[in-house]
């Protein structure tokens, strides 16, 4: 069972790949670099990127359940 379907993450990396054409065009006008796009790594970087975010949220789960422990010892 796939956690997010084909359309949501279509219209994820849509939106992503538009906002980061809108910052590049936004640096050019201000005569900055030209910043590379993403999208032809969307594919591979999609998973990756995804991936990193359920890390960081079951790192912050497992620090939430180690304080709520010690905050339970120290009440003993």
């Amino acid at each position: 069972m796939a956690l997010f379907s084909q359309d949501y993450i279509s219209r994820l990396r849509t939106a992503v790949v538009n906002l980061w054409s809108g910052i590049a065009a936004r640096r050019r006008d201000n005569g900055a670099e030209p910043v590379a796009s993403p999208a032809p790594n969307a594919a591979k970087g999609a998973n990756r990127s995804m991936l990193r975010v359920f890390a960081t949220l079951f790192a912050g789960l497992v620090v939430l359940g180690l304080g709520a422990a010690l905050a339970g010892f120290y009440m003993l």
